[in-house]
């Protein structure tokens, strides 16, 4: 795709943005253009989700995914304050992530200028049930919703502290919703621990996680250390904040 091709499919979503709904003329009498590239255009942005069209006015309006892009702006800046402060606070890596799917998929990070700290992840995905955030937010799921997730008893392991199967995953949630925050204890990487928090969107269905990793910190399963407790006393100091913020949002 040339630059001026992507300048009039920007330019497309800017104007569906502002007008709600348009036409194909309409579209290339505004952007001086054929009405063939128009549609090859909207065509695209159809396949991709980001407009939908009315069947009865074949007009143009826009999709789910342009809709979920701006859920995902609000809740960047809404939480981005806090989560430098944690970051900065407890000198670990930060991430904001949701669920999507069997998956992880991340927002928005902070990173600290040090040795120990672990580089962004964001717009990657990881496995749900062997990352912190992934956890947290299972945790805060309904189970009906874990099981259609993960449908066969086994699971993937990408390290040999990973969860193995459905049975201990369901036991770990159960933990993760006594505690307040789930852990990762080199489950998703060798050497990496990480904690996570699931925070409730009152005007969104869908929960955000914040996390906290660093490399070769000291924790072991079945002991909480001083490190871990001091991490997740600000964590959960944090999320409760970022609660606070969407619940006036």
């Amino acid at each position: 795709m040339t630059l001026l091709s992507v300048d009039r499919t920007l330019e497309v979503l800017e104007i569906l943005t502002d007008r709600g709904d348009v036409g194909v003329s309409e579209l290339a009498t505004v952007l001086c253009v054929a009405p063939s590239t128009v549609h090859r255009i909207l065509e695209t942005l159809e396949h991709r989700r980001f407009v939908v069209q009315d069947a009865d006015s074949k007009r143009y309006m826009p999709g789910p995914r342009m809709s979920g892009m701006s859920d995902e702006i609000d809740l960047i800046a809404q939480s981005r304050g806090l989560v430098e402060w944690l970051g900065r606070s407890t000198g670990m890596t930060v991430h904001l992530g949701i669920l999507d799917g069997r998956d992880v998929r991340y927002l928005h990070h902070w990173v600290p200028q040090t040795k120990r700290a672990l580089g962004s992840r964001v717009g990657a995905r990881m496995q749900a049930h062997v990352t912190s955030a992934g956890k947290a937010l299972l945790a805060a799921s309904p189970r009906e919703k874990v099981v259609n997730i993960f449908p066969q008893s086994s699971l993937d392991r990408p390290t040999p502290a990973a969860i193995g199967d459905r049975l201990r995953l369901f036991e770990e949630l159960q933990l993760v919703a006594r505690t307040g925050y789930a852990r990762n204890i080199e489950e998703s990487e060798p050497g990496v621990v990480g904690f996570a928090t699931a925070v409730s969107r009152r005007s969104q269905s869908v929960a955000v996680a914040v996390s906290a990793w660093l490399r070769d910190m000291p924790a072991e399963r079945g002991r909480v250390s001083e490190s871990e407790k001091r991490v997740t006393d600000v964590l959960l100091h944090v999320s409760a904040g970022l609660e606070a913020r969407f619940s006036r949002a």
